[in-house]
């Protein structure tokens, strides 16, 4: 068998010898290193494919929930508006029906409710301070009776003709139980004595420029608790002081 030359080198690393590198890689060793690193890019470009389009899933999720709640908003909205429309048609359609309900009441009370007129009489015993008497009737033209019949103004003038009567008009008592005057009733009253003085009465019997004048406002409930009022002013001259020849007053002939 032949022996090795002396000085012949071992290929392989001897027990306590030093390790060697090889610093030069292999054709093969590179192709293993691109392989890894086109492998490991791959997975890089994969990895942020699916986070794109994790991204882009979660993106058109919250279109899709934005979408649908603008969506619902706008339902919403409209149902509110539709709910306020039909809100506002009740509240008009109540409001129509408490007016018809008012003009019903009102026109109810203005039919059944007390018309207290006054007829104008004759003036008796002219001039005479404790006989002149002036009488006039209350008349209920209405369909129910007028309650606490009563007074606010009442009194007698002299005046010429084109002065303003003065007349002084005062609160009607807080008085009830007073006179009541049934539907188609008539009730006289009679006014009775003068404060004028003579000489005064004279000049409206001996001209045809002064008038004696009585006024007056009656006061009265109807049925509905409601308070009304008449007021009357005639004039008298000349010496038959009658009613046929009695005018009436421009003002305070008026009722509500």
């Amino acid at each position: 068998m032949r022996r090795k030359p002396v000085d012949e080198k071992p290929k392989g690393r001897q027990p306590g010898s030093a390790p060697t590198y090889q610093q030069n890689p292999t054709a093969s060793q590179i192709a293993a290193v691109n392989k890894t690193l086109i492998a490991i890019g791959e997975q890089q470009e994969k990895a942020s494919e699916e986070g794109g389009r994790r991204e882009d899933k979660r993106y058109r999720t919250e279109i899709l929930v934005a979408t649908g709640v603008g969506i619902y908003t706008l339902i919403t909205a409209g149902l509110f508006i539709a709910a306020l429309k039909q809100v506002g048609a009740a509240k008009d359609q109540v409001g129509s029906a408490n007016d018809q309900i008012k003009i019903m009441r009102d026109t109810e009370h203005r039919q059944l409710r007390a018309y207290l007129g006054i007829l104008g009489g004759d003036l008796e015993n002219f001039g005479d301070k404790d006989k002149q008497t002036f009488t006039f009737v209350r008349k209920n033209y209405g369909q129910t009776p007028a309650y606490d019949v009563t007074w606010s103004s009442q009194g007698q003038a002299i005046i010429q003709i084109g002065q303003p009567i003065p007349i002084v008009e005062g609160a009607p008592p807080d008085i009830s139980h007073l006179i009541s005057i049934f539907p188609g009733m008539e009730m006289p009253f009679k006014i009775t004595t003068t404060t004028a003085p003579k000489d005064r009465m004279l000049y409206v019997t001996q001209s045809d420029k002064m008038y004696y004048v009585y006024y007056g406002t009656v006061r009265y409930k109807d049925t509905f608790g409601e308070s009304h009022y008449t007021k009357y002013c005639w004039m008298f001259k000349g010496k038959s002081m009658s009613s046929k020849d009695a005018e009436g007053c421009l003002g305070n002939n008026d009722s509500d």
